[in-house]
């Protein structure tokens, strides 16, 4: 089954590496990514669509099925970070610059569309990713559909999908009352983060966090990964201030307001710095106590 719309256009980067952030764990059923490229499905304002998008090396080369095809193909350069500017500033200490000049043409790309993302962010509130894992493919596999093309991947749920369910119908999926009702809430507002996604980060930064249950671990993630804002920082997680801390200074453990800190200098970058330790960087000993799920 050929495509229903292709688009090409001069790119270097890894297209793959853009939106790597955004799939939930290699059994993503609604994104997968591979050597230089990715497929995904979405819903658009338009219809259901599946892109698929590769790299040569020296072009991108996007191929889509469905109803949603040109909607999708207008934005997949900047879901490729074609709008992303590179950044290959010299800084300190010596090790991150040595990151930032090799791994230069990494970009930061956007969601396809925010609020197919947004669910799937929910869904990791507050649980090990195991569980994320497991409830965003019960979920999809109970209210979802096969997107459109030959790749059979699933699309993520609508809004109106995600209304129809009753809190005990996401308890049935492992999904307990406090993430289902922050599904429910954000389900209302589908217009309002695709608006928001066409508009400044500025905007979004100060939407997201007025939606109910969303606060700022997950306002950071959906801006870094969702609207690829390269200073958005992820404040609340469990992980991510140790293994910051630990790339600076060598200590294992570290605190929100220690990696602020230690992040100051490359304001405007700040979470392309943190893309580059957590990727690239030095790595933290494992071992220590593990995540305790908070009872919600």
């Amino acid at each position: 089954m050929g495509p229903d719309g292709r688009l090409e256009f001069d790119a270097d980067h890894d297209p793959a590496a853009a939106v790597r952030l955004q799939q939930l764990g290699s059994r993503d059923p609604s994104l997968r990514t591979e050597a230089r490229g990715f497929w995904r499905a979405a819903n658009t304002p338009q219809g259901p669509v599946c892109v698929r998008v590769r790299s040569s090396g020296v072009k991108i080369v996007a191929e889509s099925w469905g109803e949603g095809t040109q909607w999708a193909l207008d934005r997949v350069p900047a879901v490729c970070g074609a709008s992303d500017e590179p950044w290959s500033d010299r800084v300190q200490p010596a090790w991150l610059d040595a990151l930032v000049q090799r791994h230069a043409n990494l970009r930061l790309g956007r969601a396809l569309r925010l609020p197919d993302l947004l669910w799937c962010v929910i869904l990791q509130q507050r649980v090990r990713g195991a569980q994320a894992v497991d409830n965003w493919v019960a979920l999809i596999r109970k209210v979802s559909r096969l997107a459109p093309g030959p790749r059979g991947l699933w699309l993520p749920p609508t809004g109106e999908a995600l209304r129809s369910l009753r809190l005990a119908d996401y308890a049935a999926l492992g999904i307990d009352a406090k993430r289902a009702r922050t599904l429910r809430e954000c389900a209302l507002h589908v217009m309002k983060l695709d608006r928001v996604a066409q508009g400044s980060l500025e905007e979004a930064r100060g939407f997201l966090p007025k939606l109910r249950g969303i606060g700022k671990w997950t306002t950071g993630l959906m801006l870094a990964c969702g609207l690829g804002d390269p200073d958005a920082v992820q404040l609340g997680d469990y992980h991510l201030p140790n293994e910051v801390v630990f790339a600076f200074t060598g200590r294992r453990r570290g605190t929100d307001e220690e990696m602020l800190t230690l992040l100051e200098p490359y304001r405007g970058h700040r979470h392309r710095v943190v893309r580059l330790v957590t990727s690239f960087g030095p790595r933290r000993p494992r071992g220590g106590p593990r995540l305790t799920p908070t009872a919600l």
